[in-house]
């Protein structure tokens, strides 16, 4: 470890650790801690504005929408939900309710996108079947829910079309 030593005061350090003097005692440690001390601030004005922004965009975003709010699900799902988008929703998250139960319920939250934010319908969840072996058993009446709350005809066709290729009848069960 190389080791310097301040030419005004006398104060030494490893070059490991810092490159200049941070000495109280000497005019050159006193202007390396304000600068060391302007610079963290720099940061943390930088990171406030950026925060800044974010709730000034939140809060835009929050006054288009007269009936939105917002629902917390199961994993910490936030969703921003308005009645106002279900006819507009253009696509869905589908999960599983549980990664580890044998006939977790299969949720679908329709949304669409705004200012880079999914909008969700309201309600923001249906359930649409279980899980099945390796598949997922639909509901008999699944498509009601979603015809009762006018739910666009282009995410019904996008949860049909995953019940299709999660037809538990239609996967392989050979071993061979």
């Amino acid at each position: 470890m190389a080791k310097e030593v301040c030419k005004e005061c006398g104060s030494a350090w490893y070059t490991d650790v810092r490159n200049e003097c941070v000495s109280e005692k000497c005019s050159i440690g006193i202007k390396n801690l304000r600068k060391s001390y302007i610079s963290r601030l720099d940061s943390r004005i930088e990171e406030t504005t950026l925060k800044l922004r974010e709730l000034i965009l939140e809060k835009n975003f929050l006054e288009k929408y007269d009936d939105l709010y917002i629902e917390v699900h199961r994993w910490n799902k936030e969703c921003y939900c308005s009645r106002m988008v279900n006819s507009k929703v253009t696509h869905a998250d589908i999960r599983f309710n549980c990664g580890c139960c044998s006939d977790s319920p299969l949720e679908v939250f329709p949304y669409l996108i705004r200012d880079g934010r999914k909008v969700y319908s309201s309600p923001s969840c249906f359930v649409v079947g279980e899980k099945y072996g390796f598949g997922v058993s639909p509901d008999f009446d699944w498509e009601k829910d979603f015809k009762d709350n006018d739910i666009s005809d282009d995410v019904i066709n996008e949860i049909k079309i995953y019940l299709e290729k999660n037809n538990p009848d239609d996967l392989d069960w050979d071993d061979d």
